[in-house]
Order: C-alpha cells, then structure tokens, then sequence
C-alpha cells in the first residue's frame, strides 16, 4: 500500500479549452458542483511519529508540502477576456504580478470588495444583473488566473500524492503540468485530487481558474436561510 503525501494550497478570491457558452453553462449548473474530485472526507493530517503528533505542527513531521506564498496572478473583470492558455508549462507569465497566497485579490488591488449581510452582491445595477437562480452576471464575472511551480521533495518516489485546495472561493478549474484535474464549486471547503500520475521529477506547474460567481453563490450569503 502506497503511503499518502499531501501538497496544499489555499486560494481565497475572491478539461481541454471549452467554448464560452459551456463554460459559463458549467459555472451555472447547480447540479454539477464538481469534475473529478476524490470524495469528501474527514480532514486529518497523518504523523511519522506520536510526538510530531502531539506537537501537530503541520510543517514538520508531516509528508506534507505546503503552496503557499507567491503565485503568478492574472486578473480580468469579464471572463470572456480571461486568458486561454496560461496552464500551458511553456507559456510565458513571468510578466505577470506576484499575489499571496492565501489572500483575497480585493485586499491586493484587483476587482471590489463588497460585504453584504442581506442582498447578493451581484444583484445590482452596476453588474447590471437582477438575480435570478442559478444565473449569475455573464460578462462582469471576474476571473483570477494562477500559477506556479513547485518541486516535489525527496524521499516520496513511489508514494500517493494527492493535491488539496483548501478554502477557494467560489468555482475553480484546477491543472497540474498542463494537464486537467477537474474543478470544484464547494467554496471555502477542502477539495482533493489524486495527481501521482502527473507528477514529473524536478519542476512541476500548478495553475488555478477562479471565478469569482458560480450557481453556489446563491448559497453563500449568511442572512438568506434565517
């Protein structure tokens, strides 16, 4: 049985190439929240040994490599502008600006923070939107782009390693060296994808879509269900 190793990354804000259309058909179906994720689980991290355990520092004494930090970051307001090929590991984005990771891109320049406690906040006449489920605003969805690299350490040749995003908000599409893993539509909830097979040794390339409304933005206001 192969041991399980873990690289993590959390993105806050907020498959080949597919027409806009379907896209956008994906992002607003509320009956397709996900595209090839393991099933959801208990969080739990494992320990080589009961006193890293106790200790529970997750950066030590865990086969885990954490993501965060500086992403390659590219950042549109409609997503019909949103560019196609930046998964691609031979495409260039050494030009595009650093962003934290976690972070939300409305506290680091991009897009507009907004805090509602009753309406949606897309249901507005700047969005030029009236809500209407499981609709959301078509050409003023905004749409973050990231990338990076990482290096897998020593030692987990032969290992299950699985990628797992943490809290990203609200619906992302997800590649590893330029191949398609799936997207997920659970905001703020754990996702996991199986990537021992698109591992390569040396540098591998993680890259995110992340749009900022999908059909799950309807469930996320915290004063709608009282």
């Amino acid at each position: 049985m192969k041991k399980l190793t873990f690289i993590t990354c959390l993105v806050l804000l907020p498959l080949a190439l597919q027409a806009q259309e379907d896209r956008y058909d994906q992002l607003t179906n509320p009956k397709l929240t996900s595209i090839n994720k393991e099933a959801p689980r208990s969080t739990f991290t494992s320990y080589a040994t009961e006193e890293d355990a106790i200790v529970n520092d997750r950066t030590n004494g865990a086969s885990r490599l954490s993501l965060n930090g500086k992403w390659k970051f590219n950042y549109v307001e409609n997503f019909a502008d949103r560019p196609t090929d930046f998964m691609n590991v031979r495409t260039e984005v050494n030009r595009w600006p650093d962003i934290n990771v976690p972070g939300n891109w409305e506290r680091q320049g991009y897009g507009t923070a907004i805090y509602v406690n009753e309406a949606y906040e897309f249901d507005d006449k700047m969005f030029n939107f009236k809500k209407n489920p499981p609709l959301v605003p078509y050409k003023e969805n905004e749409v973050g782009s990231y990338r990076r690299t990482f290096t897998v350490p020593a030692g987990w040749e032969g290992r299950r390693v699985v990628l797992c995003c943490e809290g990203v908000i609200s619906f992302y599409y997800i590649w590893v060296n330029g191949e398609f893993l799936g997207y997920n539509q659970g905001s703020k909830t754990a996702a996991e994808w199986d990537i021992t097979d698109k591992l390569v040794n040396g540098e591998n390339t993680i890259a995110l879509e992340v749009y900022r409304w999908s059909s799950g933005s309807y469930l996320e206001c915290q004063d709608m269900w009282r």
